[in-house]
């Protein structure tokens, strides 16, 4: 049985990760596996090429452009004619740029493929630019042609039902995350000096500086508790400037550490004495499932979609309000005093493992 997956390019983001992990957990399973790319531009395009048959359609990476439109209507017809030269049984795709097109060449094109296709992020206005009127009309009209809609959370699944109606079939299929390697990573002592000469407490954030992940209303809530509290971030984004300037407006210029990008935030999520999820809005954040494996004190939104089944899933965790400079102030003080459990151990059973995940993925895959 060939199994294929289709993306918009080689981007490194989540989906692109955790993509690459079912990829290739199937095929050491072994099953046929083939990656289709709008596009094989992007910096994980060597990862990819590495382990797999990768198919390009040749399409720009933006199609928002005059040239974009034009590709992006010949896009069906071309993914259409792979999936039927490649003999692929289902075609798994993330994203609504590439979940349409999955839809549109395999559903109504009749190729004789199976789309199917995940939601990562909620299906309402929580999603903030993630989720509009275009979005709505997708899943109203064409995205409920897919022979299956797989949602990373429980209740993203919830929404997915209430939009595309009861004759959908819509499941639960957990990301991928935790990897054989993970425990090995988060030994690693390569840390900065900033993070190592910080006497104090260390509380961490692991993300992309944006008004999504909230790193601004950590920030005001760390700006009313004791100065002994220091604050690294490990991330690069468009916020950056603008996150600098409100640590320093807040007198918190010493206290805030701006880290940058690091392959490894394995071993700060176990040295951190707690790890926060500001986020105004997830789907199933990766970073606090790692964090949650990985560290028991950890502090997260409660989103309306994600970090809630995590904390109940995992055992380990604690919520706080969305966007709540008060209530999360609390929840510091709280587990400062509390302090890291000595009975904690990185490293226990959960249900978001690579080899979960695929079970899930195939169990679902016989029942279309």
């Amino acid at each position: 049985m060939k199994i294929g997956f289709y993306l918009r390019d080689f981007s490194n983001g989540g989906v692109e990760m955790m993509t690459l992990r079912s990829a290739v957990e199937l095929q050491q399973r072994g099953f046929d596996v083939v990656i289709i790319v709008n596009s094989n531009a992007g910096e994980m395009a060597s990862l990819f090429i590495q382990y797999f048959e990768v198919i390009s359609l040749n399409l720009p990476r933006d199609m928002r452009t005059l040239k974009g439109v034009g590709s992006l209507l010949k896009a069906p017809l071309k993914l259409k004619l792979v999936c039927m030269s490649e003999k692929i049984k289902f075609l798994v795709s993330s994203k609504e740029q590439v979940n349409l097109i999955n839809v549109f060449a395999n559903s109504f094109l009749y190729s004789g493929t199976k789309s199917i296709c995940y939601r990562h992020v909620p299906l309402d206005d929580s999603a903030g630019k993630d989720y509009g009127l275009f979005t709505h009309i997708m899943y109203k009209t064409v995205l409920r042609k897919a022979d299956l809609l797989v949602g990373v959370s429980c209740k993203i699944v919830e929404q997915l039902k209430k939009k595309v109606g009861g004759s959908v079939r819509c499941e639960f299929i957990p990301n991928p995350v935790i990897t054989e390697d993970l425990l090995e990573k988060s030994n690693d002592t390569g840390f900065a000096k900033e993070f190592l000469a910080w006497d104090g407490i260390r509380l961490l954030v692991v993300g992309r500086l944006t008004y999504q992940k909230g790193i601004d209303v950590l920030l005001n809530s760390l700006s009313q508790v004791r100065d002994d509290v220091g604050l690294f971030i490990i991330g690069e984004g468009e916020s950056k400037e603008e996150l600098t300037e409100l640590s320093i407006k807040l007198g918190l210029g010493d206290r805030v550490f701006f880290l940058g990008f690091d392959e490894n935030p394995y071993k700060y999520m176990r040295q951190a004495d707690i790890f926060v999820l500001p986020s105004r809005y997830e789907g199933m954040p990766t970073v606090l499932i790692e964090a949650v494996y990985l560290n028991g004190s950890c502090l997260a939104a409660n989103c309306p979609t994600g970090p809630e089944e995590i904390v109940v899933m995992c055992g380990s965790g604690e919520l706080f309000k969305v966007s709540d400079y008060d209530d999360l102030r609390d929840k510091i003080e709280s587990q400062i005093e509390r302090g890291k459990s000595i009975d904690f151990k990185p490293g226990g059973a959960s249900p978001f493992t690579v080899k979960a995940s695929v079970d899930q993925l195939l169990y679902c895959l016989n029942k279309v």
